[in-house]
């Protein structure tokens, strides 16, 4: 009877090694399998940085062969346009003959006026405006004195009205992959811009001194990359009122791209923002007004 029990005991001795083996065996197999796999992603997250370095490498090559490339090209416009314009005002020199005296006279006359600080007279002794091409562009914001003011739209229509206005901010092309990634310690970029330009946007009378308050109906702020250094901004605003919009558009597209650079200074301080400008009006007086293209 001893005979067996000792002998049942040492089975379960083995058996309790054999399986403390295999859990051990188990266990190294799981480490090692572990071990792989962090060897593999370590790898692959190698792969994947010097492949983004040669991309940003070979973009910013092609982005400086470029510039040189406009930079050249500028210098060869800016020379035969020099030329072009040295040669025709030598023939047309030979070929003319000297202004007269009269006309010559009342040219200087207005000429040591405006010098001296004082504006060129109208034949009713109202300050003259200047003259842009053939007609005069009449300034609303100034009056016969030529103090400055708001104009009176009281007797105007309310009308619906429209205008829509562009800017660029040109940045690193890795800043412009961290706007993407949404990779910024301030957050998300493009949201936080969008919001700053509608706020500008509703704002604009309390920046610019002889804007009126408006009832704005709507206010659309997007920002999108434009090339691999370019975010372009848009801004279209509307409103139902008596005077136009446009300003509204142009404050809502400067206040996103100041945003932007706040968001990103700390990454990129050498960010320019340009090209600012009306692209498209629609209402009021003058009608439908679109920008020409560049």
């Amino acid at each position: 009877m001893a005979a067996k029990q000792s002998g049942r005991a040492r089975k379960d001795r083995a058996r309790d090694k054999a399986k403390v083996a295999r859990k051990l065996v188990l266990r190294k197999e799981r480490e090692q399998a572990k071990l792989k796999t962090i060897a593999k992603a370590r790898a692959r997250k190698e792969r994947l940085a010097a492949k983004e370095a040669g991309v940003l490498e070979r973009r910013t090559a092609k982005r400086n062969r470029r510039e040189r490339e406009a930079a050249r090209a500028h210098g060869e416009r800016k020379q035969k346009a020099e030329q072009k314009r040295t040669k025709p005002a030598a023939r047309s020199g030979k070929r003319q003959g000297k202004e007269p005296v009269k006309q010559r006279n009342q040219r200087d006359k207005g000429k040591s006026k405006t010098q001296e600080g004082e504006a060129p007279k109208s034949p009713q002794g109202e300050p003259a405006l200047t003259v842009v091409g053939a007609t005069a562009k009449v300034l609303s914001h100034v009056d016969k004195r030529g103090a400055t003011r708001m104009v009176d739209v009281s007797a105007k229509k309310v009308t619906s009205r429209e205008a829509t206005a562009e800017g660029y901010i040109v940045m690193e092309p890795s800043t412009l992959a961290l706007i993407q990634s949404n990779g910024l310690p301030k957050g998300d970029v493009l949201a936080v811009a969008r919001v700053a330009g509608v706020m500008a946007a509703k704002r604009t009378s309390d920046l610019i001194p002889m804007c009126h308050p408006l009832q704005i109906t709507g206010v659309t702020v997007d920002l999108a990359p434009a090339w691999d250094d370019h975010l372009r901004i848009t801004a279209t605003v509307k409103v139902k009122g008596k005077t136009g919009v446009e300003m509204e558009a142009l404050t809502a597209v400067s206040t996103a791209a100041l945003t932007v650079y706040d968001m990103c200074k700390a990454v990129d301080r050498g960010m320019r923002i340009e090209g600012i400008r009306l692209l498209e009006k629609m209402g009021g007086r003058s009608g439908h007004w679109v920008a020409e293209k560049k």
